[in-house]
């Protein structure tokens, strides 16, 4: 056997060896349940993700899977497992995924996890990425994501949950704190969206889209959940409602949140910019009141409430502009005025027995109120020609992840060229066997 025969036959060889390598790394299997397992030699391509699995290295969805029960289980640190665009769809009982125990993990590209009683279920875990997911659910009482125990400095980001079973929970944190939520969008029409409970801390959010309508950001937040109410109660007449409700439960006398809502450059385009506030609704008295140290802030569409401890139902109004009775006009200029100078007001109050409803609507204006000081009460206040100002939308596109991220894709992407390149050393071996030897001289 020449030398070149004997190259092509080692070549073949070792080309069988690893190709059967790879076939036993992705049909192994321990017990009752299929393990993914990362303990051979070489791996060519992430193996794929089956229910019952218990995925101890990168791993890939294939196709649509139904189940009954749990279907997903991590069993190791540092892995990725990406859902392709596929689905994982229950009976309604278990968990879609389950991560408990582990970090560093990377979940992300699931078309739906969809119809488990909790779609994915987080227990101890930290320093973790989760990104392009949908969960949705009928059941009652289903919860889209819960974090649950020790859930700490972990990203969420592009999280679609859609819930419409009553007593659902859209996420809820319990014991998870210093997690970022970034471009959320929570539906449950039924029940809550957001449910933190008194020791989880320092979760920020950006871009948390309620209902598809209402945008907050925040980052302080304690022991309360939040809900969308689309039943709030009848607002004072002289005012206009834009379309954002919340209504807050605290679940400690220890209960904050501080939060600024994106609202729609549409929404406040009638309305006297110095005149919107947010308003807090009381309970017990049947009225709304502002809450004295919200802002607007036009040129980023956004409306600031500032700290808030106490809580119910939230609401955004002002004075529409073609309000035919200056004082409603100005009133909201009145206000702003006012707050600024609260504490004036308040002993002018006591002091003088003036009514603190009539001078926030300025029906009486500041120079006539007995014993304001001159320095405050000559700013008489004025409509600012304020228009708000309205940014152009920015659309945000999700990119999918094709590139070659793991050893194995890489090692893939060399067997490729060398098959290739030993294709064609084939091509010209075989034709170099076929062509007669070359005549000798005559």
């Amino acid at each position: 056997m020449d030398f070149k025969k004997s190259v092509v036959i080692l070549f073949t060889l070792v080309l069988a060896v690893l190709l059967l390598n790879q076939f036993f790394v992705l049909f192994s299997f321990t017990g009752g349940a299929s393990t993914v397992s990362g303990q051979a030699f070489l791996l060519i391509v992430p193996p794929s993700i089956h229910c019952g699995m218990i995925v101890t290295t990168d791993a890939v969805l294939s196709e649509n899977i139904t189940v009954s029960g749990d279907c997903i289980n991590v069993g190791a640190d540092d892995i990725i497992l990406d859902g392709s665009g596929f689905k994982l769809t229950g009976d309604g009982t278990g968990r879609g995924i389950i991560l408990n125990g582990y970090n560093n993990v990377t979940l992300k590209n699931f078309a739906t996890v969809d119809n488990f009683s909790i779609g994915i279920y987080f227990n101890n875990t930290s320093n973790s990425t989760f990104y392009n997911i949908s969960i949705n659910s009928a059941d009652n009482a289903a919860k889209g994501m819960s974090l649950d125990t020790n859930i700490l400095n972990n990203n969420f980001s592009d999280i679609n949950i859609s819930l419409s079973g009553a007593g659902s929970i859209g996420l809820y944190l319990d014991s998870s704190s210093n997690n970022s939520f970034s471009s959320l969008e929570i539906d449950s029409v039924s029940g809550v969206e957001v449910w933190s409970t008194n020791n989880s801390f320092n979760n920020s959010f950006t871009s948390l889209l309620l209902e598809g309508n209402t945008n907050l950001d925040f980052s302080s937040m304690y022991a309360l959940t939040i809900e969308v109410n689309n039943t709030p109660p009848a607002i004072p007449a002289d005012l206009s409602a834009l379309p954002y409700y919340l209504t807050f439960n605290n679940l400690s006398t220890n209960s904050i949140i501080n939060f600024n809502l994106t609202y729609n450059y549409e929404d406040i385009a009638d309305l006297v910019y110095e005149s919107i506030f947010a308003y807090h609704y009381n309970d017990s008295a049947e009225s709304w009141s502002i809450l004295g140290n919200s802002e607007v802030y036009t040129d980023d569409n956004i409306i600031s409430t500032g700290l808030i401890n106490s809580f119910s139902t939230f609401g955004f109004f002002g004075v529409h502009a073609t309000t035919t009775t200056s004082t409603a006009v100005h009133g909201g200029v009145a206000r702003r005025f006012w707050y600024a100078h609260l504490a004036v007001l308040q002993e002018m109050v006591r002091e003088h027995d003036l009514n603190f409803t009539t001078i926030l609507k300025q029906e009486i204006v500041p120079e006539e109120i007995p014993g304001c000081p001159e320095n405050i009460c000559g700013e008489t206040p004025v409509v600012q020609e304020k228009k708000p100002s309205r940014l152009a939308g920015i659309g945000t596109g999700l990119a999918f992840s094709t590139g070659l991220t793991t050893t194995g894709n890489i090692i893939v992407l060399v067997m490729i060229l060398v098959l290739i390149a030993y294709l064609v050393y084939m091509i010209h071996y075989v034709k170099m066997a076929r062509k007669p030897p070359a005549l000798a001289g005559r």
